[in-house]
Parts: structure tokens; C-alpha cells; sequence
């Protein structure tokens, strides 16, 4: 849907990327990241109070862009406005196309500091157009509010703090197809969307394709509807132009009482668990190091050069011994080393895998038992890539701990709802299944729905009386589950589905995630942690509510 027709857009931001090739020094990147920390407070700003925008690239205006009928036109993209961002330098062909464009009227707006460039040199006929530019000496919602004022608006969103974005297109027929997202975590707006002309407005689901007469109004010549955002919640809406149709009122409901699923939970695994490896000793000659995070030991392995021969131990407690369960090891290209599991060598070859072909599932069940465990690695330092994490899966639980003292525990039955990882799934990346009866008294005529509370999980599948009730990824996290519901006692099954995150990390970065995730982020010895930060996995409550 939202590569149909043509984005909705007039204002066009020029990229200050000239500025930052012209500023650029190894030694000294520091004007390069004030050039982009101006340009992403201004993009975010924009987007803060509702305004579209594209950004330019002054190769491509110089090849495509001209002025016409007073507006900057790039291919099929006409803009009313020209920002240039807090920069050094612009092209020479750009500062002829905005002279030609405030001569046709274009509004110009300039953001201090202004360029005082034109091709990396001083020139005057830079400030001939800065003069004739609207100069903002501030980025904040305020200065650009009254800087873009007399931008023509097609759209006009409200009822949020800044954090509803949205985009617009329109199709050749004329029809709108309008997109809006809550980027807040914590809260939900109420907003009222109004659009310049008449509209028949319909919801589209973009989960089930479902589609609804969304019901709206005709104010001052414009289309006015208002529609509630959960947090991270979106809505797609299709405007159809023309003459407002009735539509049906959206129905009114009255919650009548509220009934929580109190428990005791029953719980049942449905995929193998997890216990991350990730602390191990080393030996070269001599002694085994201390224990130490896997890739400091593959730093200290590999010092020693190409072709030395190395030996690497994890270990790991278990209360259980095994009898009645699976267990696997998985070792990542496992046939790159000599592998002994408590002193028994093992066979890497594997008809099954997991996560990925170069994971193979190693059947250990058999040599691993109660008390210490060890796992030795015996290699050769080479080309390939460095030493990994080790995994565990098998019929366990796990009770974690820091610097690789993590715990094979026995597993649970029953359980208050709540944070997984802490009752024994820390690095569970599987679906698990709760099951709880609850006794409903229903009113007649009343609707029935099951919300959760505080989910943690990639997806929740509800069931009740083991008929599939829906599926549940967003706020509000409900449910309608009035066809299958019935009066007494009742079955209500949740199966949670996890995640990679806990097991394949970042696991030790202080503070939880960084905004960028790559390759260093899981050996960053300034933001290293020993103990655990893992993401929640659960569910802090569910109730059914009734509703007239």
C-alpha cells in the first residue's frame, strides 16, 4: 500500500552531505558529527510537528532540478519550501537553482549557521540568497512552526506529543492512502486527523486486510475523524474522494466487570531450552587461564600466532542428572575442533540443527549428568573466525547467574505469571504454553474479551476451551472471545512465543541495547557487564473483561 501512487510532499530538506566531505578530517570528526547531530535534531523536529519532507542530494538537483510555476521541481516531485540545514558549503548549481526559485516566489529557509561556501569557496553570491531566505536561528518545534506557517498543509494531525508519524499518497484516481504510527512505547493518543476536501474514509488492517467504514465528519470544507493510537500502535486508513456517504457509527461499548485469571498457571515447554556458554578457561601450555569472557580468550589465544595449538573449557553446575530428558551441545562449525564432553570425545556429525545448518545438535545426553560438567574444545589457530559462544538445549531449566555460573535446575509445573527468565527460561528462545482455569458468571447479551497485560513475547496465541481464540502482538492486547466462551468454568491457554535475543545477545552490554548493534557491541569492554541483561519473557497478567 504504501508504494502506490505518489508521497504527498513540499518541503524538500538539502543534505548537508557536501559539508561533511568538506570538513572531513581523520583526525578531527568532530565537525562531521555536529553536521549530523544538527541534521537529525532538525528531521526529528520536523517530523515532531507533522511535517513531510524529502531530502536532496545536490548531485541530483544539479542534474534534474528546476524551477516551475514557483515551485522547485526534482523529476516528479514539485516542493513550495527549500530548508537548507546548519552547514559549510553548497554547490555552485544549487545556489543557482534557489536564486531561480525566490525569484519565482519559493520560500527559502535557512538554519543557523548558515553555509558561507559555494564548491569549498568563499563567495559572495552566497549571501545575495541567504538575504532573501527566512534564517531560523533555533531548531526547536516553536522557530520551525512559525518558519513553515504558510506551508500548505493537506493534513493536520493532533491530539499527540510529537510522536505520531505519518504518510500520505495519493493515487491517480485521487484516492489518499494515509498511514499512521505511534513511535511511543509507554502511551496512547487520541488524535483527530483532519484533510482538506471530502472524503469517504475506510480503516484498512494491514494484519488481516480487513477493511472498515470508519465513521467521520465534514468540517469547514474538510474530512475530520478521529481514531485512538495504542503504544507502537498504527492505523491505514483509504480516503475515497467525493460526497460523504452515512456510515455506521462505530459501536459503543460499556464495560459491565472484569474478571483476573488468578491461576496457578500450568506450564508446559514446547521447544527445547537453553543454556548460553559464553565463559570459558584456556590453556595453551602450562595452567587453564581464569574464567573469562569467550571472545577475551579468543583475543589472548590468537596473540600467540598462526598454527597454535589451543584448548578451551567451559563449564557448567547441573542439579538434575539427566535421566528422564535430551540434552544437546551446539558449537558453531563444530568440525573445526577436537571435541570432549567430561572427558568423552564426541562425534560433531548431526542430522539435526539448530537455528542454522552450521549449528548441529550434538546428542550429549548420555555423558552429562549431575554435579560439574566440563566441555573442551581442542583446536588450532587459524584464518577462520574466532571462537564462539556454546549453547546447551535440552529438558531443563536454568537458573542464571554472572560470569558463567548460570545453574541446570529442575523445571517448574506450575507458575504466577510474570518474567519467564526468572523462574528458569533466561535464554529460552522457544514457544511456551500457560494454562489456567477461570469461572465466569456472563450477563446475557454481553461480549466477552481476554486482555493481557505487560506481554513480553515476539507473539501470544490465545485459546479458549481449545478452540484458537486470535493472535496478539499490539496494545491493547485483546482478544474477543465471545463465540467460544461459555458460562462456568473455562479453559484459557496462552502460548508465548520468544525470541533469538536472549540467546544470541548482546547478553553483557551495560544498560541494555544500544541504539546500533553490530559486531563490537558484544566485545565492548567499556560497556561490558558480567552479569546478565536479558529481555523479559512472560506475561504480568490477563483478565477477561465482559462488555455491553
Amino acid at each position: 500500500m504504501l508504494s502506490r501512487g505518489k508521497r504527498i510532499v513540499n518541503l524538500l530538506v538539502i543534505h548537508p552531505i557536501e559539508s561533511a566531505w568538506a570538513t572531513f578530517s581523520p583526525l578531527n570528526p568532530s565537525k562531521v558529527r555536529e553536521l549530523d547531530e544538527h541534521l537529525t535534531s532538525l528531521l526529528r523536529t520536523l517530523l515532531s510537528i507533522h511535517v513531510d519532507f524529502d531530502l536532496g542530494d545536490e548531485a541530483l538537483m544539479a542534474k534534474y532540478g528546476c524551477v516551475k510555476n514557483g515551485k522547485l521541481q526534482l523529476g516528479k516531485m514539485a516542493y513550495d519550501v527549500v530548508v537548507i540545514p546548519p552547514s559549510v558549503t553548497l554547490e555552485e548549481t544549487t545556489v543557482k537553482l534557489l536564486k531561480d526559485f525566490i525569484s519565482s516566489g519559493g520560500k527559502l529557509i535557512a538554519i543557523q549557521p548558515t553555509p558561507f561556501l559555494i564548491n569549498g569557496k568563499r563567495s559572495e553570491t552566497i549571501s545575495e540568497v541567504l538575504n532573501k531566505a527566512y534564517v531560523v536561528s533555533k531548531i526547536d518545534e516553536k522557530s520551525l512552526s512559525e518558519a513553515l506557517k504558510d506551508l500548505p498543509k493537506l493534513i493536520e494531525v493532533k491530539g499527540d506529543d510529537g510522536n505520531v508519524l505519518y504518510h500520505l499518497r495519493q493515487e491517480e484516481s485521487g484516492v489518499l492512502i494515509l498511514f499512521l504510527a505511534n513511535s511511543s512505547r509507554e502511551k496512547a493518543y487520541n488524535l483527530k486527523i483532519s484533510i482538506k476536501g471530502l472524503y469517504n474514509v475506510e480503516m484498512w488492517d494491514a494484519i488481516s486486510g480487513e477493511k472498515t467504514y470508519w465513521p467521520s465528519e465534514v468540517e469547514f470544507g474538510e474530512t475530520v475523524w478521529n481514531v485512538r493510537l495504542e503504544p507502537i500502535g498504527s492505523a491505514l486508513f483509504v480516503l475515497k474522494p467525493g460526497e460523504k456517504q452515512s456510515t455506521p457509527q462505530c459501536e459503543c461499548r460499556v464495560k459491565i466487570c472484569e474478571s483476573s485469571i488468578s491461576g496457578p498457571w500450568k506450564i508446559r515447554r514446547l521447544n527445547l531450552n537453553t543454556l548460553v556458554l559464553d565463559y570459558c578457561r584456556y590453556r595453551v601450555t602450562g595452567a587453564w587461564s581464569d574464567l573469562m569472557p569467550v571472545w577475551r580468550a579468543h583475543d589472548a589465544i590468537v596473540r600467540n600466532g598462526l598454527g597454535t595449538r589451543f584448548t578451551v573449557r567451559f563449564e557448567f553446575e547441573s542439579d538434575i542428572d539427566f535421566k528422564d530428558g535430551n540434552v544437546y551441545l551446539v558449537v558453531e562449525k563444530p568440525e573445526r575442533y577436537k571435541i570432549n564432553v567430561n572427558g568423552v570425545e564426541v562425534c560433531f556429525k548431526s542430522d539435526k540443527y539448530w537455528i542454522d545448518w552450521n549449528f548441529p545438535m550434538i546428542d550429549i545426553s548420555g555423558i552429562v549428568g549431575k554435579g560439574l560438567n566440563t566441555i573442551e574444545l581442542e583446536g588450532t589457530v587459524g584464518v577462520e573466525p574466532e571462537l564462539e559462544n556454546i549453547y546447551l538445549l535440552g529438558d531443563f531449566a536454568v537458573r542464571v547467574g554472572a560470569r558463567g555460573t548460570s545453574r541446570i535446575i529442575g523445571e517448574p509445573s506450575q507458575v504466577d505469571l510474570g518474567d519467564l527468565c526468572q523462574i528458569g527460561y533466561p535464554f529460552y528462545t522457544g514457544e511456551m504454553e500457560l494454562t489456567a482455569k477461570v469461572d465466569l458468571n456472563i450477563p446475557e447479551k454481553a461480549r466477552v474479551a481476554l486482555q493481557f497485560e505487560g506481554l513480553n513475547a515476539s507473539l501470544a496465541v490465545a485459546y479458549v476451551n481449545g478452540k484458537e481464540a486470535g493472535k496478539v502482538i499490539l496494545p491493547p492486547y485483546t482478544v474477543e472471545i465471545t463465540d467460544i466462551v461459555k458460562p462456568g468454568e473455562n479453559e484459557i491457554k496462552i502460548v508465548l512465543v520468544g525470541s533469538l535475543r536472549n540467546a544470541l545477545g548482546p547478553l553483557h552490554y551495560k544498560g541494555g541495547d544500544p541504539p546500533f548493534i553490530g559486531p563490537e557491541t558484544f566485545r565492548d569492554a567499556v560497556h561490558w557487564t558480567d552479569e546478565y541483561v536479558l529481555r523479559p519473557f512472560g506475561l504480568k497478567s490477563a483478565k477477561v473483561i465482559m462488555f455491553k
